[in-house]
């Protein structure tokens, strides 16, 4: 069967691992070696407070987050995959909410690996995970969160260098 150019889900990986751009970005989102505005938003940082401090199980915390979809925000991260100090680069994302991360859960199953959320072109959703389940700890999709811990877990065993630039993660 051929496969359309455009269909990204069903294109080869080129590659089976990640390389170290990708790692940094995902050690600078595990770290929190990043800064965007949105983190700053008075309403923002009030409805991670009330997602924090919630104790009602029935209660769904994403509806906190609704009015933040879609936002077009800044972001700066500390790229180390060049130098050990790292340098600061800028992305403008599309901000996803919590329903929205929720919503692709199914149409991206085949991210098994948090770097192939940057090979398949779904940085946005990447970096808003990220903001999420650095302030939450949960992006509420289990198999993702899954995979920010596993990631925190080898950095931390292995340090920045070895994790960003060794084939040992």
């Amino acid at each position: 069967s051929i496969t359309h150019p455009l269909d990204i889900k069903q294109q080869q990986l080129k590659r089976n691992k990640a390389g170290a751009r990708d790692k940094a970005m995902i050690f600078a989102a595990s770290s929190g070696n990043f800064w965007s505005e949105l983190l700053s938003h008075p309403q923002f940082q009030k409805n991670i407070s009330l997602a924090l401090k919630t104790t009602n199980k029935e209660f769904d915390i994403a509806t906190l987050f609704k009015e933040f979809s879609n936002f077009h925000v800044k972001l700066i991260w500390l790229d180390c995959s060049e130098h050990d100090r790292g340098v600061k680069k800028t992305e403008l994302l599309t901000f996803r909410d919590l329903i929205a991360i929720r919503s692709y859960r199914k149409e991206l199953n085949h991210c098994d690996a948090l770097w192939k959320f940057m090979f398949y072109e779904q940085r946005d959703l990447f970096w808003s995970m990220a903001i999420y389940y650095a302030l939450l700890k949960t992006t509420l999709v289990p198999q993702w969160d899954e995979m920010f811990r596993e990631q925190f877990a080898l950095i931390h065993k292995y340090g920045k260098r070895k994790y960003i630039h060794q084939d040992c993660c």
